[in-house]
């Protein structure tokens, strides 16, 4: 996605200085991640014995708190693994992407303008493995009785749009919708086909259900590929036009999932429904932090946030569409974040 990641030319003399300074923030945010992953360990062997025999109401709040958080310990170690498999990469600062011909003056401006991550794409490319992360959350914690927020209509329209997302990359050349930079390549690819079969998981309450669910996810659809069809970008060839079309359909997409968690959750504030699945926490905290890449992806990758490059427009208002869909998504992805009380401990 070369094309898509030339930023205005003046960023990076502006906003340069801040970037360089996240290198030291990526380790140390790695090393901290380790650092409580071997807490919450040690803690849970120490504290395992007197909690299965300790009434819950008697414990102090603290201790309430350190009794749930052990809950999420294949979390906690799957998100250090993560980091540190980010931090390496992104360290390193190899391209794993398509091939850039050698002083490319399009490749220097974008890794000027992004001295650290070396391309806008990385931030999708962390996405797809915070992603992965939740999804395997969600997927290996869920069974019967139990209540999170990735299932039926959510996990439809997500499995909807990771199949597009997959089916683009399966389409396009390595040098148009590929991810460039340290996380993009064959290894973006293996994060967004890993997603499909545990959203499969997530999503097979619609198919058994059918018509109840079945009707609002195929209207969802109808929207996203309505506003995919009259917004698109232009960055594939004339005669590739689908691959932009469906660049935009995954998106939207992404943002009837994001809707239909905020409607999920919205009626477990009117009727709470008591949760006893660990994951829940989990996804509802991982979800705004999830967003937030993308929406920074949409708002800085293409151009600064109010402009619109003529030449990248091929139908309709795609910039604007998009960055109102990623901005939309993580207001929505924010509220659903004050969980419903029956999901923490009080």
């Amino acid at each position: 996605m070369e094309s898509l990641t030339n930023t205005a030319p003046g960023f990076a003399a502006t906003y340069g200085g801040t970037w360089a300074s996240t290198s030291g923030i990526f380790m140390a945010v790695s090393f901290a991640v380790f650092a409580l992953s071997a807490w919450v360990v040690e803690q849970r062997k120490r504290y395992s014995t007197s909690v299965e025999h300790a009434p819950m109401d008697e414990l102090l709040p603290a201790y309430k708190w350190l009794c749930e958080l052990i809950k999420y310990t294949p979390e906690v170690l799957a998100l250090a693994v993560a980091g540190l498999v980010c931090s390496i990469l992104v360290y390193r600062g190899e391209h794993i992407g398509a091939p850039v011909p050698q002083g490319d003056q399009v490749w220097q401006i974008i890794t000027r303008d992004w001295p650290v991550l070396m391309t806008a794409d990385t931030l999708l490319g962390l996405q797809a493995m915070l992603r992965l992360v939740v999804l395997g959350s969600a997927a290996f914690r869920a069974g019967a009785g139990h209540s999170v927020p990735l299932v039926k209509e959510a996990a439809a329209f997500m499995l909807l749009a990771a199949t597009m997302r997959v089916i683009l990359l399966a389409l396009s050349p390595a040098d148009v919708y590929y991810l460039d930079g340290p996380l993009g390549g064959k290894l973006n690819l293996a994060l967004e086909v890993t997603a499909v079969p545990l959203l499969l998981h997530l999503a097979k309450g619609v198919l058994r259900d059918g018509y109840r669910f079945g009707c609002s996810v195929a209207c969802g659809t109808l929207c996203a590929l309505w506003l995919a069809r009259c917004h698109q970008l232009h960055v594939a060839d004339p005669q590739d036009w689908h691959l932009d079309m469906l660049f935009t359909f995954g998106h939207m997409l992404e943002l009837c999932a994001a809707v239909a968690v905020f409607l999920r959750t919205a009626t477990w504030w009117v009727a709470p429904v008591k949760c006893d699945a660990p994951s829940a926490g989990f996804v509802y905290a991982c979800l705004p932090v999830q967003q937030f890449l993308s929406a920074y992806f949409m708002l800085l990758a293409f151009s600064m946030p109010l402009e619109v490059p003529p030449e990248l427009v091929r139908a309709g208002h795609p910039l604007e569409v998009l960055r109102l869909a990623g901005v939309s998504q993580q207001v929505n992805k924010c509220c659903v974040g004050d969980c419903p009380p029956t999901f923490l401990p009080r």
